[in-house]
């Protein structure tokens, strides 16, 4: 069977996505890649694709990929995600997801209802580090967890239409959800900084939380004097922190240690995506968590809250 990936949207990180796939292409992962963009400056830059399309309709009517990655700007996610469930493609939408969760609800039953699948593109769940985190927190190795900061800091400019929240937050929203599953409060976060390029929160853990978890810190810059971008978690034994911008090590109690699964976290997504065959009760629920949550945050922080 042809293994076909399509990638619509070829800007900054559609590019990325080609690229990632183009690796997966020379190691025999994916047999044909497809590129779909209106731009036709976009598409005439695009070096990494066996066919292109400069519309979603004439893409399907020629092509039945096995995965479409939707990478387009994020007003356009959720009516083409619609979309191209409806011709029956499996999706992997980049965040945001969906607008609120009301919409999140129906991208799933949509992909249910059309036997597709669908997923989002907060990649840092299939980043080694974390999911090698993840098992040394539940081991109980750095005892119990009391705190979890997140920090994303780019030197890149904030562009024009995407928010600080839904731009950099998220991921960290995100990865707060995926350690500690509806523990966090963030309908109330405690804004310690906030700008239109910046913005610093602590987010109390939920009155539903039995562990001993004190607080989630989540700060996040665009135009940063250079890239950060770590997650660290403290324990009453120690401490464990990922470095996402590397996926050889993990530091654990300030000392190193070798991933035991090196993949980049962008591939080991596709991969996913490309062999999920049906739509887990987890999976919803997650996507439908992070969609509630990163519109919570926004909301509180309009709100003055």
């Amino acid at each position: 069977m042809t293994i076909t990936v399509a990638v619509v949207g070829c800007g900054r990180w559609g590019s990325v996505h080609l690229a990632s796939l183009a690796e997966m292409k020379s190691s025999g992962q994916v047999d044909r890649v497809i590129a779909c963009d209106v731009d036709e400056i976009a598409l005439n830059n695009v070096i990494h694709a066996d066919a292109t399309y400069s519309s979603v309709d004439e893409m399907v009517g020629a092509e039945q990929p096995n995965l479409a990655i939707i990478a387009t700007p994020n007003p356009t996610h959720y009516s083409l995600g619609m979309a191209l469930l409806k011709n029956g493609l499996n999706l992997l939408i980049e965040k945001p997801f969906a607008p609120n969760p009301d919409a999140a609800a129906t991208l799933i039953q949509e992909a249910i209802n059309s036997g597709c699948t669908v997923s989002s593109g907060h990649l840092l769940r299939h980043h080694p580090g974390l999911q090698q985190a993840k098992h040394i927190l539940f081991s109980g190795e750095i005892g119990e967890t009391t705190q979890a900061k997140y920090i994303r800091k780019t030197v890149r400019s904030k562009p024009s239409w995407m928010g600080v929240v839904e731009g950099l937050a998220s991921h960290g929203i995100d990865a707060l959800d995926y350690f500690f599953p509806q523990q966090f409060e963030f309908s109330s976060p405690h804004v310690i900084e906030q700008g239109t390029d910046h913005l610093h929160l602590e987010i109390r853990p939920s009155l539903r939380t039995t562990s001993s978890l004190t607080k989630g810190c989540i700060e996040v810059a665009w135009g940063a004097e250079k890239e950060e971008r770590t997650l660290q978690m403290i324990g009453t034994k120690g401490n464990v922190e990922v470095d996402f911008g590397q996926h050889q090590t993990i530091s654990v109690n300030e000392e190193q240690r070798l991933l035991n699964n090196q993949t980049t976290p962008l591939i080991a997504q596709i991969q996913t995506a490309l062999h999920r065959k049906e739509m887990s009760v987890e999976l919803s629920q997650s996507l439908i968590n992070t969609t509630m949550n990163v519109a919570m945050t926004k909301t509180a922080l309009s709100l003055g809250k």
